[in-house]
């Protein structure tokens, strides 16, 4: 019986199975089988070589069991477990420890067995070392890390970058570079450097250049170029040669840097330098510099030969000749002064010199010294003026001051100056003997503790009334001195600057205390004359009164009307006078009556006495706010009271209707106060041949006699009713 193929049916899985062993071993995988509790069950030779632990040593131990996983990739080693165990074929990185201690870099490729049940049965895994991968993977990123870098770094420099090839074209452009010419990337990449500014430019200035930079030569230069946006700009240029690896050139670097403000920077200090010289060439005063190391002068401004009568170059050459021509009397004081003067920020001195031709100036001297950072002394710069005129006013004004000192001291009234807030700065002796203070107790303090508290008020008011228009103001107020109460009058001065402002005040005071206690006793005897006086005015006016009421009681006795008229009028001319009286009994002031509150009284008290004679006249005052003495105003009393009464008496017969109006005014625009009575009637007139000088009766007689008292003058005009016009000076 042919067995052939049954044997070879036999053998051909134990062939396949070692073709399959014989391909694992040689693959470049490593290859591991697991069983089904993920112990090795299977290590390949490739295992071996790639971790270099023998199958023998890891047989039936399960990953953890030797160091075989990287501690930081474990966790993600145990999920990968996990999935296995559920089934799931997995593709996984992590790293591995080799025997030696050194780690591999590892890509697995993770599958499983199942049976039919579908229970785990095996485990297989290739592993394939991806350590050279990894590290090239990392170099790259390394390099693709500094390359970003780089590019951050051009693109963030304020310098314009580019990449220029053989053919003058650009390649490569930085961010500023774009800005600087207002462009963008596609509108200089790829395009001819000529494009971008212009054939001209190109030829007789870049084209040159960029020649010798791309024969290997790194060219600088500095030229103006007109720039979009900015229109013309000072740009500096460098050329440096592109090399590939094999050293060839085969573009140009161009770095453009903008120095406008750098050259306008250079141009302002040259024009600072030059206007400096112009400067020091006019100023009156020497300027100079001086250095602190070696004591020479660095410069000495022209003003030094005005000055000293001496040449720069002399100073120069001898840095201490300027010495030479310093007072005899001031050196000692100068050769301190410079001593000292390496100490401190600033030095100032006032000193004498002796010019050549034997005349002597004064000079001011003020110098700064310039220090480096760590404090060391450099150099001295300084400054010097002739300031003989103005010595020359001071000691006219140190004259003057000590005349006027000697004027103020010499005076018996106190005389002190103080400022706005009180202090005083100044006081004469006799304030101080009046006070019985010394000169150091006062200056620098306030006056107040010397005023009568109550009157510190008086005293505000009268300094903030001051002004530049209005300057000088008088006070009266009470002091202390020695515990008295006394009574000074001071008068204060404000003295202000050119721009309105209060420098000081100046205040000259004298005692007028025996002159006000007289003024007070002289007003405690006019408040008695006062009192005396209005008894006076009242007795006087109880006197009129009962003489009134004896001639009433007469009235009443006769029966003849012209007796009784004249008893009347009598009557009237009395009550005139008694209302005078009267007025100035009630009033404060006992001299001067005003004629508003008497004048319309009194004419009412007319119409009323004449009311049955003339029952249907209506009489009117209009008289304004006059004060007129006593005098003056019994005068006015008494013309009107005959007037009115003539109006009442004779304008209307028959008890005929119409109106008597009286006005006084006063002429205020005029300097004389002139006065200006009216009585005016409708009544029947005056018959147009009456001389008023001719009349002689008791009436107007009275009222002539009483306008030449007052100095005055009448006037009369006659129509339709009669109008008298009495004007006279209130103040003469």
């Amino acid at each position: 019986m042919d067995i052939t193929d049954r044997k070879l049916a036999e053998t051909a899985p134990m062939q396949a199975l070692h073709g399959i062993t014989h391909h694992l071993e040689n693959s470049p995988l490593a290859t591991i089988c697991w069983d089904r509790e993920f112990r090795v069950a299977f290590w390949s030779q490739r295992a071996e070589s790639m971790f270099g632990w023998t199958a023998a040593e890891v047989m039936g131990k399960t990953p953890l069991d030797w160091q075989f996983v990287f501690e930081a990739d474990r966790e993600q080693v145990n999920q990968t477990i996990a999935q296995l165990f559920s089934g799931i074929n997995t593709v996984c990185h992590n790293r591995n420890y080799r025997k030696d201690g050194s780690v591999v870099f590892c890509e697995w490729y993770n599958s499983t067995l199942l049976d039919e049940q579908g229970n785990l049965v095996s485990m297989l895994s290739f592993a394939l070392d991806v350590t050279e991968r990894k590290h090239a993977e990392a170099a790259l990123q390394a390099s693709e890390t500094r390359f970003r870098r780089y590019e951050r770094i051009v693109s963030a420099t304020t310098d314009g970058i580019s990449l220029v090839d053989r053919q003058y074209r650009y390649q490569i452009v930085n961010q500023a570079y774009l800005n600087r010419f207002n462009k963008s990337y596609t509108d200089i990449v790829g395009h001819s450097v000529s494009e971008l500014l212009g054939q001209e430019v190109f030829e007789t200035i870049i084209q040159p250049r960029l020649d010798r930079c791309l024969a290997g030569e790194t060219v600088q230069y500095n030229e103006w170029f007109e720039v979009p946006a900015l229109g013309r700009q000072f740009l500096s240029v460098t050329y440096s040669p592109y090399r590939e690896a094999d050293q060839t050139i085969s573009g140009v670097v161009v770095s453009v840097r903008n120095i406008t403000p750098l050259k306008q920077a250079e141009e302002a200090v040259r024009q600072s330098e030059q206007r400096f010289q112009e400067i020091a060439q006019t100023i009156s005063q020497l300027f100079f510099v001086r250095s602190a190391i070696t004591g020479e002068f660095i410069y000495v401004s022209p003003a030094y030969e005005r000055i000293w009568g001496r040449s720069c170059e002399s100073l120069y050459q001898n840095p201490d000749s300027w010495l030479e021509a310093i007072h005899p009397d001031d050196r000692p004081r100068i050769n301190q002064s410079l001593a000292n003067q390496f100490t401190g920020k600033s030095v100032q001195r006032e000193y004498r010199i002796i010019l050549p031709n034997g005349s002597v100036r004064w000079i001011s001297a003020q110098i700064d010294l310039v220090r480096d950072e760590d404090g060391n002394l450099l150099r001295f710069i300084g400054f010097a003026e002739d300031i003989s005129d103005r010595k020359a006013i001071e000691f006219v004004v140190q004259q003057n001051e000590a005349r006027y000192l000697a004027i103020l001291e010499d005076q018996t009234e106190l005389i002190t100056r103080f400022r706005a807030d009180g202090t005083l700065l100044f006081v004469n002796d006799a304030f101080c003997r009046y006070y019985g203070v010394s000169r150091d107790e006062m200056i620098g303090h306030h006056y107040q503790p010397l005023i009568y508290p109550a009157d510190q008020a008086a005293i505000d008011r009268c300094l903030a009334a001051l002004s530049p228009e209005n300057p000088v103001g008088s006070v009266q107020h009470r002091v202390c001195v020695n515990g008295t109460m006394r009574w000074m009058q001071w008068t204060n001065r404000a003295i202000y600057g050119d721009q309105g402002n209060l420098l000081e005040l100046q205040s000259v005071g004298r005692d007028i205390d025996d002159r006000k206690q007289a003024e007070l006793q002289l007003q405690a005897a006019l408040a008695e004359k006062e009192v005396l006086l209005q008894e006076v005015y009242h007795r006087v006016k109880n006197n009129l009164q009962l003489i009134q009421s004896m001639l009433q009681m007469q009235q009443r006795r006769l029966n003849n009307p012209e007796a009784i008229q004249a008893l009347q009028d009598s009557w009237n001319r009395i009550m005139t006078i008694s209302l005078v009286h009267e007025i100035l009994y009630q009033s404060d002031n006992l001299a001067k009556i005003n004629l508003r509150d008497y004048i319309p009284a009194l004419v009412q008290h007319i119409a009323t006495s004449y009311h049955l004679i003339a029952p249907n006249v209506v009489v009117k005052t209009e008289v304004e706010s006059i004060v007129a003495p006593m005098k003056k105003a019994i005068c006015c009393g008494l013309i009107l009271n005959e007037l009115v009464t003539n109006a009442l008496k004779y304008a209307f017969p028959e008890k005929k209707s119409g109106q008597v109006t009286v006005v006084v005014t006063a002429d205020c625009t005029r300097s004389e106060n002139m006065i200006t009575m009216t009585v005016q009637d409708n009544g029947i007139g005056l018959p147009q041949s009456l001389d008023l000088s001719s009349i002689k009766t008791l009436g107007l007689t009275l009222v002539q006699d009483f306008v030449e008292q007052l100095r005055g003058a009448i006037a009369v005009e006659s129509g339709q009713g009669c109008l008298f016009r009495i004007t006279f000076n209130l103040k003469s």
